[in-house]
């Protein structure tokens, strides 16, 4: 409380000025009880609202953690559909006439083309190359009037021509017949031939057209020189 006469302040349950010594009369002190109550009160309400700040930090605190937690839970989003357009089918009306009659509009729907996919062209692989085979045609002995015996024929291709140049190996008894006339080469008329004893077996066992060899049936196929005819025996394609 402060003192009346020289106002200075002085505690409450002073009975004299600490400063001029004037008495404090009984209700002067009385005077200062209210506002120690009211200094009591400031305190709680400093308090309570300190309480109250302290409340809303917590709750804050706990409202944002839940927040954060809500948001990084997994939720169903909706995807969205892209939907292509279609185009609206173009619609033209074509009018018809009539004697007598009134003129109505028919309405045409003209539809859009569709495309149809192309097949793109698979590469193929070129054809393989047939490999050439000829086979035996025996023509029997045909007479010729000379004591010797004689083995020739021709070599025929797939469209029944002669072909010039070919090569026809024997084998005399059984031995190769080390010789520039064996293999016998075709003439420009497609003949090849040997000259021999009567009596001496011959084999085919080659055929050669250009430098390769081809395949031709029967294999070893084997004829007898006689005197008086020659044995003819071609080689044709197919």
């Amino acid at each position: 409380m402060y003192c009346p006469v020289c106002g200075a302040w002085n505690p409450e349950e002073s009975k004299f000025c600490g400063k001029c010594g004037s008495q404090f009369a009984p209700a002067q002190r009385e005077r200062g009880a209210p506002r120690r109550i009211s200094t009591l009160a400031i305190a709680t309400a400093a308090l309570v609202v300190l309480a109250i700040c302290l409340s809303t930090l917590v709750l804050r605190d706990r409202l944002s953690r839940a927040w954060q937690s809500f948001l990084a839970s997994p939720s169903a989003t909706p995807t969205a559909v892209a939907t292509q357009a279609t185009p609206a089918p173009t619609i033209s009306a074509t009018t018809t006439a009539a004697a007598g009659a009134t003129d109505t509009a028919s309405p045409t729907v003209a539809l859009a083309p569709t495309a149809t996919p192309s097949a793109t062209p698979q590469p193929t692989a070129p054809p393989t190359a047939r490999p050439r085979a000829f086979k035996v045609v025996y023509q029997q002995c045909i007479p010729h009037g000379q004591s010797l015996g004689s083995v020739k024929g021709q070599v025929f291709d797939g469209a029944g021509k002669v072909i010039v140049g070919a090569r026809v190996r024997i084998t005399i008894n059984g031995y190769e017949w080390n010789s520039d006339a064996n293999p016998a080469r075709t003439n420009q008329d497609g003949w090849y031939e040997w000259i021999l004893e009567p009596g001496q077996k011959v084999q085919f066992v080659e055929l050669l057209i250009g430098d390769q060899s081809v395949a031709f049936s029967p294999v070893g196929f084997e004829v007898e020189a006689r005197g008086g005819c020659f044995q003819r025996v071609d080689f044709v394609e197919g």
